[in-house]
């Protein structure tokens, strides 16, 4: 290939982003035919094609292995509020690996929603058809849509903070998104600027 840049066709894929894929174009690297494929793996994620969306599934899927085996090794005699720590700790991470760019369809976030859920449940011994938001209030949790809100505040308020001049020009472009994600929970552009963990987590609170 020219300018010293090598294509490996065997882990090369094409993806038709916003429709349905080509039927009849043709496109080969080298010698080789390329697939199209209905989603695509970049930097850990899986993309569905036609609706540029994340498709979660890998991650819920690395949720549920890690609580599992906590679980196991805890035993049925285990403290609840240690239980809920360790899962905390090591599998809320894995549920939500990279969620400040995500862009979910309704019904995954849903499912997202529900393995997060699911383990207040299990721990907690909750029947399957109750809410676990009282649960979540009480042991100072937060629901996942909340969860996966304030990381976007605070990954577009690092990327505006940055010392990258590109990163605080695209930062920039999606102000309108982020003001009215703020104002929807009646942040102030002063508290916007301003944020920190703790403030967050206080502002959030109110949806209980």
């Amino acid at each position: 290939m020219q300018c010293d840049i090598r294509f490996n066709s065997q882990k090369s894929q094409l993806a038709c982003f916003g429709g349905n894929s080509p039927r009849h174009d043709i496109i080969t690297l080298g010698d080789v035919y390329l697939s199209w494929s209905a989603q695509i793996k970049y930097l850990g994620c899986c993309f569905r094609g036609k609706q540029c969306a994340v498709d979660p599934s890998s991650f819920i899927g690395r949720f549920y292995g890690t609580f599992n085996n906590i679980l196991n090794v805890m035993d049925t005699s285990r403290n609840k509020m240690s239980a809920l720590y360790l899962i905390q700790t090591y599998c809320l991470p894995s549920l939500l690996c990279s969620c400040e760019t995500w862009y979910l369809i309704s019904c995954d976030k849903k499912r997202v929603e529900v393995a997060w859920n699911n383990a207040f449940r299990k721990i907690f011994n909750v029947y399957w058809h109750k809410s676990v938001k009282p649960l979540q209030y009480y042991c100072s949790c937060l629901p996942v849509s909340i969860l996966l809100r304030m990381k976007k505040l605070l990954f577009w308020k690092k990327m505006l903070c940055s010392g990258n001049m590109i990163l605080c020009r695209l930062t920039k472009c999606c102000d309108a998104n982020i003001f009215a994600l703020a104002a929807k929970f009646h942040f102030e552009l002063v508290v916007l600027f301003a944020l920190v963990l703790r403030v967050l987590r206080t502002a959030f609170g109110f949806i209980f």
